[in-house]
């Protein structure tokens, strides 16, 4: 939000871009990190290792980001009105029983995942009924009519879905599948970093040439043939043919990601940036939790699909690929419905 508010829209790609690569490396670099830690200390050290990385981050936060008053205006502010207590309970509980109920995908049943479900979209409903008769909403709900905002968080919360579940598939695939350590699993994974960071510096050029609406299209169809190639990928692959697959799956997933990051904000008015953001943070933190139950999910139903006397232990792992690439098209719809100039002020020079 700091960001948002310290630059002109045209500048808003070129930031987009320096926020994008941590997020981006961090699911990929973690593998390696957590295969060496659990090889070598065991499983416990993946949640106790965040204990010193927490208190050095909030040490940091205090040393380095400017005191600036809400407005980020420099002029005095009455301060922000009274938290919207009950509809941040809905919002938690809806929150909650979601990402329960595609948790409960990976073996606690049918049922689980429908009260899960219906649970959530009762409380988001009950929450956005609310939301609208307060005074001091706990976030406008009139980002949502903005299109491209739409497009860059329900249709782009599917997308982060899906490229926070891809590296946990892959880990999978290479450990519980093709037998691999988890330091080696981890390793290779990093590959799609490798891509990330290379074609960075080409992401913005791209998305000025292209226009945002082709390369959304485009990052989910590349993206979702990707995945799907991992079907045909099996323990006697060639190393080097898998590390390119993942170079190419993670630099097309790169340029979509910078992509919905930014056109989610290329047409939101300053006075609603707060909410924009709330919103947008929301749904990415939800859309990652949500990646990692999908991926558990899709591994249940590729050992379903593949059967008890199927080929090897890792087809199962190849057939949740499938389940992948599959919701990984569902963003194709609201990218279809974008206008061809849908945020070019946003990617002007």
């Amino acid at each position: 939000l700091a960001v948002l508010r310290a630059v002109r829209k045209t500048d808003l790609l070129a930031a987009i871009a320096y926020l994008t690569w941590p997020a981006l490396a961090a699911p990929v670099v973690a593998p390696v990190i957590g295969g060496v830690i659990t090889d070598a200390l065991g499983w416990r050290w993946i949640f106790l290792v965040n204990v010193p990385i927490g208190i050095a981050l909030a040490a940091g936060g205090l040393a380095v980001v400017p005191r600036a008053d809400p407005a980020g205006s420099g002029a005095p502010s009455s301060g922000p009105g009274p938290l919207d207590w009950r509809s941040l309970a809905m919002v938690s509980g809806a929150v909650v029983c979601l990402t329960g109920g595609v948790e409960a995908m990976a073996g606690s049943g049918w049922p689980a995942v429908a009260a899960g479900l219906v649970a959530a979209c009762a409380l988001g409903s009950a929450a956005a009924r609310s939301m609208r008769t307060r005074a001091h909403p706990l976030f406008e709900l009139e980002c949502l009519r903005v299109q491209t905002f739409r497009a860059g968080n329900i249709s782009g919360a599917v997308y982060r879905m899906m490229i926070s579940a891809a590296p946990f598939l892959f880990t999978l695939l290479f450990q519980a599948g093709f037998g691999w350590s988890a330091a080696r699993a981890g390793a290779v994974v990093t590959a799609v970093f490798v891509g990330n960071l290379a074609v960075k510096p080409a992401t913005s050029p791209l998305i000025r040439w292209l226009g945002f609406r082709r390369v959304l299209v485009w990052s989910n169809i590349i993206g979702a043939g990707l995945l799907a190639a991992f079907c045909t990928v099996g323990p006697h692959t060639p190393v080097p043919v898998i590390m390119t697959l993942l170079v190419l799956s993670g630099a097309f997933r790169s340029i979509g990601f910078s992509a919905y990051n930014t056109i989610q904000f290329a047409d939101i008015p300053e006075r609603l940036l707060a909410s924009a953001n709330t919103l947008s943070s929301t749904a990415q933190q939800v859309a990652t939790a949500l990646g990692v139950a999908v991926a558990a999910a899709a591994v249940r139903i590729g050992i379903a699909a593949a059967g008890p006397a199927h080929a090897g232990p890792d087809l199962g792992y190849r057939l949740a690929f499938v389940v992948a690439a599959a919701i990984m098209l569902i963003p194709l719809a609201s990218a279809f419905r974008l206008p061809s100039a849908a945020g070019a002020h946003a990617a002007q020079r």
